[in-house]
Formats: structure tokens, sequence, C-alpha cells
């Protein structure tokens, strides 16, 4: 997500439930919207990890997120546990009730809904259905930061700089790292430490991304350190 044209909302940097707390405010709308956006894809895909077909997840969201324009976000207490448990314990209520009256029967093997590349197959029990939502959680607030990170260095028109990210930072398979700098005009010297500010830029984001959704202060470094280690795993 980007700023709108006033940049009003993000520059604020208040966390969404702070927002959201306020729906006269002129900056609710957008709040509303980052907020589904940032807590619909791992909530739909632990619905689809667990057994919920792809109408089913769609048509349950909806209802849960309609809810969460009022009495759900109300009820949160930031003093027992972070926003997205909360979400993922009122879901797995809501899904109880809705199995209830449904009887749906769960399938035996799932697909999950990519972005951009329609159905991807998955086994599962290929991860802890929880573990998974946490896991997605991680991913999304990583691509924000990746997203602010691009859009600065285009805007900047700074074309060595976007390479280095795309190219060695963002890059488990690296070039020879002579090359690289001969082909950017650096010395290795100079390459690494403007990949280490890169690095640096990008968790820098990812906690401004984090502090948006977290309510815990406290936790916001720990999940700062997950996003830039599960940039080395990927």
């Amino acid at each position: 997500m980007h700023s709108t044209p006033n940049g009003k909302f993000p520059s604020t940097r208040l966390s969404l439930v702070e927002v959201l707390a306020r729906p006269g405010d002129e900056g609710f709308r957008e709040a509303w919207e980052r907020f589904f956006r940032g807590y619909w894809p791992p909530l739909f895909r632990y619905l689809r990890r667990t057994g919920s077909d792809r109408d089913q997840a769609l048509d349950l969201l909806q209802d849960f997120f309609l809810s969460g324009r009022g009495a759900l976000l109300e009820r949160y207490d930031p003093q027992r546990g972070r926003l997205r448990s909360y979400l993922l314990a009122c879901l797995k209520n809501l899904r109880r009730k809705d199995w209830r009256k449904q009887r749906a029967r769960p399938d035996k093997l799932v697909w999950l809904e990519s972005d951009d590349e329609g159905s991807t197959f998955l086994e599962p029990v290929a991860a802890d259905p929880d573990e998974a939502f946490e896991r997605e959680w991680t991913r999304q607030i990583q691509a924000r930061a990746i997203s602010v990170m691009r859009d600065r260095l285009e805007q900047l028109g700074d074309d060595r700089s976007s390479q280095l990210l795309e190219r060695w930072v963002l890059n488990v398979d690296r070039p020879p790292v002579d090359a690289l700098a001969a082909e950017l005009g650096w010395s290795t010297a100079n390459l690494y430490t403007r990949a280490t500010r890169l690095r640096q830029a990008l968790a820098t984001e990812a906690e401004a991304q984090i502090r948006l959704f977290e309510t815990d202060a406290g936790a916001v470094g720990h999940e700062r350190e997950a996003v830039m280690r599960l940039l080395r795993e990927d």
C-alpha cells in the first residue's frame, strides 16, 4: 500500500487500531483498507490450508471483515496479545459456528490461491496451519517493505542501487562480487557498504510497516528480525 495524494494517514505512522477506533476521522477509510489488505491474505491462506474451499473461505472472510468494522475490533484488548492472534482466534470461532451450520466436509487436498499465478498445490500437512499463518503474515510485511524500497529508488532515479537491491540484497543466488562491483562501477568495498545500507533501510521500512499493525511495542524488534531472517531464507 502506498500513501494517498494527501499522505495524511501513512505519514502519521499510527497503529491501525488507533485510527480504526475513530470512525469519524479523515484517515479512517484508508486505515480500513490497509487493515483489510494486511490481514486478508494470511487469513485466507489459513482457511484454505485447513480445509475450506475457495468460495467458503471468501464468504467467511467477507462476513468476518464486515463484523470487523464494529464489535470485533472494539472487543480487542492489546494487553491480552497481538491483534493478528486475536483475529485468528475470532476467525476460528466464526468458522466453527459456520461448520456447525453447514457440516462442510474438509478436502483431502488443499489448493491455495496465489496472488498472481492462479493456484498453487500444497499438501495440507505441509506445515502447521498456525505457523503457516504467521509465516504468511511475515511475508506480507516483507513484500510491503520491499515495494516501498523499490519505489523509493525508482523515484530517486538510482538505477545502480536498484540493481544492487535486486541482484544482491534480495537475491540468494548472488553473482560474483567482483564482477557485479565492476559492472556497477564500484569497488567491492563500496558495494558491500552500499548493500549494508540497503539492508538497514529495508529493516527500517519493515519496522515502519510492522508498527502500523502491531500494538505491542515490545514485539516490533522481534518481528523486524523475522522479516529479515525470512529474506535470508528465501
